[in-house]
C-alpha cells in the first residue's frame, strides 16, 4: 500500500527488484489532489485606504486552502461589501486556489467591510477598507448676521465650509 504525502501534486515511487542490473526499476507516478476546502486566507488587499469613489490600489486576493494548506481549485466565493462596488460578487478559485476581485469605494468616507463566504467553509472571512475624502473642490461662505455699521466690527465671523466634489466636508483646510 502506498500512502501519498500531504502535499498536492505529482508524487513518485521507485520500485526495484534485486540490484537493478537484470530487472530495471519501475517508477510509479501518482497525482495527489487537494482535499475539500477548509479555510479562506487573505493574500493581499486587506486594510487598505483609498479616496471616495476610487478603485482601491490593490486587488483583493484570496486563497482557498484544504486542511493541509494546499490550494483548492473551483471553489465559489461569495463577496458582499458594506459599501461601494465590487468587480464581481461571485468569484471562483483558480487551479492554485487563488481568487481576485477589485473594489471601488463609495462616495461617502468611512470604514467599510467586505464579507467572503466560500462553499464548504464554515467561517466567514471579513476584510476592511477605509474611504477618505477627495481633494477640496468646493467652498461655501456663510454671511455674517446683523447690520454692518461703518467703523465697527461685524457681529459674527464669516465661516467657510470646504467640501470635496461629492459634498463631503473636509476639516483643517486653510481658506485665505
Amino acid at each position: 500500500i502506498w500512502t501519498l504525502g500531504p502535499r498536492a501534486g505529482v508524487q513518485r515511487s521507485r520500485l526495484g527488484v534485486g540490484s537493478g542490473r537484470i530487472v530495471p526499476a519501475l517508477v510509479l507516478n501518482a497525482n495527489d489532489v487537494a482535499g475539500p476546502p477548509a479555510t479562506v486566507a487573505v493574500v493581499a488587499g486587506d486594510a487598505q485606504t483609498g479616496r471616495v469613489a476610487a478603485l482601491l490600489p490593490k486587488a483583493i486576493a484570496l486563497r482557498v486552502l484544504d486542511g493541509a494548506g494546499n490550494g483548492v481549485p473551483g471553489v465559489a466565493l461569495a463577496l458582499s461589501a458594506s459599501g461601494g462596488a465590487l468587480s464581481d460578487s461571485m468569484v471562483t478559485s483558480d487551479s492554485a486556489g487563488f481568487a481576485r476581485a477589485r473594489w471601488t469605494l463609495p462616495r461617502v468616507p468611512g470604514v467599510l467591510r467586505l464579507s467572503v463566504r466560500a462553499a464548504g467553509v464554515r467561517k466567514e472571512l471579513t476584510l476592511t477598507a477605509r474611504a477618505t475624502v477627495a481633494p477640496p473642490a468646493n467652498v461655501v461662505f456663510t454671511e455674517p448676521t446683523g447690520t454692518p455699521v461703518v467703523g465697527h466690527a461685524l457681529g459674527t465671523h464669516v465661516a467657510a465650509r470646504v467640501t470635496d466634489v461629492y459634498g463631503n466636508p473636509i476639516a483643517g483646510v486653510v481658506v485665505t
